[in-house]
């Protein structure tokens, strides 16, 4: 992909935005979007070889991994009339 991050690159489909990053062990982490809000994370860890890592159980809009799986956060907004509303939480 021309002019991207060699770290986290995007993948947009017709049906869904697959978004990869590499790990500290040369593997790759793939956040796949099946809608504008839900996420499921896999790791390729060799040719065909894809593990499950999880499924987001809370609306998202953006996730980030540590490179040794170790942590995530996720980003999400919430509309609230005419604001938009941020939080930190841990978990």
């Amino acid at each position: 992909m021309s002019g991207t991050s060699p770290e986290l690159d995007a993948i947009i489909t017709d049906r869904y935005r697959i978004e990869r990053q590499w790990l500290a062990d040369g593997t790759i982490a793939f956040t796949v979007w099946g809608s504008t809000d839900a996420a499921t994370l896999r790791q390729l860890t060799g040719p065909g070889q894809a593990k499950p890592i999880g499924t987001l159980g809370h609306v998202a809009n953006l996730v980030s991994l540590s490179k040794d799986l170790a942590r995530a956060t996720i980003m999400w907004r919430e509309y609230r009339g005419d604001a938009w509303m941020y939080r930190v939480v841990k978990p």
